[in-house]
């Protein structure tokens, strides 16, 4: 007889072991690549390592025209812990500096997010000079702020430094504190540039008698330049002969631009980015609202922008449409997590001197772990990006922003399908509030049930008719291609004519109005949809779609599919469990008919051997 009690058991083992083989190459195949999923970029874009291997980076500077040997510089990185390291041409890292300034770091210290240690490097690249600013842990026990000059090789620099020097008479007068330090530095017109925050002493930002909450201008030697705005007697220790402007608060992100110098400034419940003005005052005063009072861009729910670059069409490595963009950095917060890292971007007119174009997200922080990003820089084939802290592998890396759809990177950010996310993102409750009172808001809240009486009557006044014939005799563009939608709106009556007049609006701010200071949202007609139905909501809202495995028109591929779990990687094993249990099962299954197959033939040749005995 045969026993086949076992069978069952030993096909589920090993059809569970050829599982237990073959899952751990995919999971070491994703953990690879496990950074990827922390990370979502615009469709077409693609994300790779330039560098791996860093410890808390913090800053970024580009050789302009490196050596042609494989070991000459291609870039320079700052850490916070004060090593400065070189990344060759080779694509190998090196220690260019150490331990040239006293940090002192206390335990949990970095748990705090305290900012104390290097923050920012720029180039000289005709003098070989390399700048890096950083807070240090004075003799006194003090916080004080400083600028160090390394020297090589001018053109090619040098994998290490011939000599060294700071700066640090510049800010003798003033202790700085746990947070809002010196930031970044920039080399423009052959004078050094540095931003420094108020070290949490808003008074000091508009004293002239301060380095704090300043722009400083300096000589390469750090000397006070005897065409600064407030130079009075060329000490080097008086911080008014440096100053360029004042009123700030965090200065951390400082760059020049087309010829021109902007700031990105961090606030308390709002950040802020502007063109910098010689002998400006940005009036911080420790008030958010003399803070507001001058910006070129308000970016609300304080996110913490930090340092940002500028895209031109002689960059070539992305598509036209970034022409004119900057790139600016949202820190985010990583303690309550409600505004994850990212990239903004946003276009800005250099002749109209303002912003032309909303900020958008480019790229965004979706892991679980705590991250920041604290730079991004252009190099010569990409965007560089800098977390300050590693993967969830532990690995610190240095991303690089391409733009290649043929590779672009698997997890794109889609056009929101939330219309508060996409309010949000466009800019709309940067001025108008919804919901709950915005303090910063400049325009009409959006709450329907204020939004629609307030249109009502503005749309169906008399005075509102008499502006569309006006508009109408434009022929300039955009008023040309609106004139069949005016003419439609005005034959339009109650909720149908503001419907129609709040989609024209969500496509063009100035398509009945020339006068209109509303940037252009650059919205998809999706999200215009999503928009007016949330805003103007319909009388009957009950209908949903249904779920989607309910759809009858749905295969049973897709209501299995739907039925799997979330994450990726749980769904993958999910299915890998799911399809290999099919699969035993079905050969369990053959296994048994087999077995009676077999059985029925002992039996029968059995009964014909008893017929031929009997």
């Amino acid at each position: 007889m045969l026993n086949l009690r076992p069978l069952p058991w030993l096909a589920i083992a090993a059809n569970l072991a050829v599982m237990a083989l073959a899952y751990p190459q995919l999971t070491l195949a994703q953990e690879s690549n496990s950074w990827m999923k922390d990370w979502a970029v615009q469709p077409g874009f693609a994300l790779d390592v330039a560098v791996e291997g860093l410890n808390l980076p913090t800053s970024i500077a580009f050789v302009p025209e490196p050596g042609p040997d494989p070991k000459d510089p291609a870039f320079y990185v700052a850490e916070l812990q004060g090593a400065v390291k070189v990344v060759t041409n080779d694509g190998s890292t090196l220690t260019f500096a150490d331990g040239f300034f006293n940090l002192v770091i206390s335990e949990g210290e970095f748990g705090s997010f305290a900012e104390t240690g290097l923050a920012g490097i720029c180039l000289a690249p005709e003098q070989g000079y390399v700048f890096v600013t950083y807070a240090y842990r004075h003799e006194d026990g003090s916080i004080r702020n400083s600028v160090g000059r390394f020297d090589t090789t001018p053109q090619t620099f040098d994998v290490r430094p011939e000599s060294f020097q700071e700066f640090r008479w510049i800010f003798l007068r003033d202790e700085s504190g746990e947070s809002h330090q010196i930031g970044s530095c920039q080399v423009y017109e052959n004078h050094l540039f540095v931003g420094v925050g108020d070290g949490l002493q808003p008074e000091k930002s508009i004293d002239l008698e301060s380095s704090l909450g300043k722009v400083l201008r300096m000589t390469f030697e750090g000397l006070p330049p005897p065409d600064n705005p407030h130079f009075s007697d060329g000490v080097r220790t008086n911080p008014s002969n440096y100053i360029w402007a004042r009123g700030f608060r965090n200065p951390f992100g400082l760059r020049e631009a087309g010829g021109r110098l902007f700031v990105a400034d961090n606030g308390t419940s709002v950040d802020r980015f502007l063109e910098l003005e010689i002998d400006g005052n940005y009036l911080w005063m420790g008030e958010i609202g003399s803070f507001m009072a001058v910006s070129d861009l308000l970016i609300p729910e304080g996110r913490g922008v930090s340092q940002f670059d500028f895209y031109h069409s002689g960059l070539g490595f992305f598509p036209d449409e970034f022409n004119n963009h900057f790139f600016l950095v949202q820190s985010g917060d990583p303690q309550s997590r409600r505004n994850p890292p990212a990239i903004l971007t946003f276009e800005f007119g250099f002749s109209e001197r303002r912003l032309l174009s909303t900020a958008n997200t480019v790229m965004e922080y979706r892991g679980e772990d705590i991250q920041v990003i604290v730079s991004a820089t252009f190099g010569p084939d990409g965007l560089y990006i800098v977390p300050l802290f590693p993967s969830n592998d532990g690995v610190s890396r240095i991303l690089r922003m391409t733009y290649d759809p043929s590779n672009a990177h698997p997890y794109p950010i889609y056009p929101a399908d939330q219309p508060i996310q996409i309010m949000r993102e466009s800019g709309c409750l940067e001025c108008h509030s919804y919901g709950e009172p915005n303090l910063n808001a400049t325009a009409p809240p959006l709450d329907p049930n204020q939004l629609i009486p307030r249109l009502n009557a503005r749309l169906n006044s008399s005075e509102y008719e008499a502006t569309l014939r006006a508009v109408d005799k434009l022929s300039r563009e955009p008023f040309a291609s609106y004139r069949e939608a005016r003419a439609q709106l005005l034959q339009l009556e109650g909720m149908d004519r503001i419907r129609l007049w709040l989609e024209q609006r969500l496509r063009e701010p100035r398509f009945d109005d020339p006068g209109a200071r509303m940037p252009q949202p650059n919205l998809t007609e999706a999200e215009i949809k999503i928009l007016t139905d949330f805003l103007l909501p319909a009388v009957d809202t009950s209908q949903s779609d249904p779920e989607p495995i309910d759809d009858p028109e749905l295969s049973l591929a897709d209501r299995v599919r739907a039925l799997l779990p979330n994450p990726m990687g749980i769904r993958h094993l999910a299915s890998f469990l799911i399809g290999g249990a099919i699969i035993g099962w079905l050969s369990l299954g053959a296994l048994f008919l087999a077995v009676r197959f077999i059985r029925r033939a002992d039996r029968f040749t059995g009964n014909r051997a008893n017929d031929k005995d009997s």
